[in-house]
């Protein structure tokens, strides 16, 4: 979880524990697979076309190293 809120804050963007789910309770042990995903609500203002949050999230999936 801190090493993608360190990834977010080096983009300008600021997480919480709530944002970040890391989905495999075995994490972090050698060759075995995590997956991290990241949601965030960004206020959006696009005059008559899109008004309010909008709710962005990405998944990654990659092997412990």
């Amino acid at each position: 979880v801190q090493v993608a809120q360190i990834e977010a804050n080096n983009a300008g963007v600021t997480l919480t524990d709530s944002n970040i789910v890391v989905t495999d309770a075995t994490c972090c042990i050698y060759g075995q697979p995590v997956e991290v995903t990241v949601n965030y609500s960004v206020e959006l203002i696009l005059v008559d076309i899109i008004t309010g949050p909008v709710n962005l999230s990405s998944t990654v999936r990659m092997l412990v190293q």
